[in-house]
Formats: structure tokens, sequence, C-alpha cells
């Protein structure tokens, strides 16, 4: 990730998140959605949170409750970043 934009790899994977052997082998779909949900998060809250739903539905397709609350989590996580950045954007308003 280190050597890559994060534009290019969240494209990349979005890429393959299509590509037949990912979206018909749901381990490997989950793998792919929690890098894209991690780099989407850099750049991207709703991004990252759309990645994360879809996580959490093949986690729970899967019945995998360690990455069913994995993804349930990391998919609140970024609801709760945004409600402070609104909040915060707010307070700065009426300044």
């Amino acid at each position: 990730m280190e050597t890559r934009s994060l534009p290019e790899l969240s494209n990349s994977l979005a890429a393959k998140l299509h590509s037949r052997p990912v979206a018909s082998n749901p381990r490997l779909r989950l793998w792919c959605l929690q890098i894209k949900g991690d780099v989407d998060g850099e750049m991207d809250n709703a991004s990252a949170r759309a990645d994360w739903e879809e996580a959490h539905r093949v986690a729970t397709q899967l019945k995998d409750g360690k990455w069913e609350s994995r993804t349930l989590a990391e998919g609140n996580s970024m609801h709760i970043c945004k409600a402070i950045s609104q909040q915060a954007a707010g307070m700065w308003r009426e300044r």
C-alpha cells in the first residue's frame, strides 16, 4: 500500500472484486473488501462505509462470527467519524 497511490490501489481492488475468481469466492471477496475498506477509509468515509457494509453481508452469508463482528464495528466507526466531522463543521461555522 505504501508504494502505490491510494486511489490507484482502491481502483485495482474494485476491479478485482468484479473479476470472476473473486466474485465467485465469498472468502476471497471478504478479504478484498476488508483491504478496500481500509484503503478507502484513508480517503473517503462514504466509500469505506459501503465497503464494510458489503463485507458484513458477505461475512453474514458465510456465518463467520469473527468477521461479522469486525465488519459491523468498522462500518459503525465510519458512521461515527462522519457524525463527529459534521458536528465539528457545525461548531466551526458557529464561531
